[in-house]
């Protein structure tokens, strides 16, 4: 997953104006958060309530949000 997620990061870097690119994942799960980190995302906020997973369950959910500058980020062609 992590090398996918680094192939639209660079993808979207060579081929957008996007200068940011914001995301969120449940709270609690820990692999989505991993993937996240390792390939340079910053935490920004805890969102309380944030989002139904209607896999988990109709309860919402707390959510961790994320951001990475691509402009800065390290990847390159």
């Amino acid at each position: 997953m992590q090398e996918a997620l680094k192939a639209v990061i660079i993808y979207l870097k060579n081929n957008s104006s996007l200068e940011r690119i914001e995301t969120f994942c449940d709270a609690e799960h820990t692999r989505s958060q991993n993937v996240l980190i390792k390939s340079g995302f910053t935490q920004k906020a805890i969102l309380k309530n944030w989002a139904k997973f209607p896999l988990i369950g109709e309860d919402t959910r707390d959510c961790i949000h994320y951001d990475i500058e691509i402009n800065k980020n390290i990847y390159s062609q």
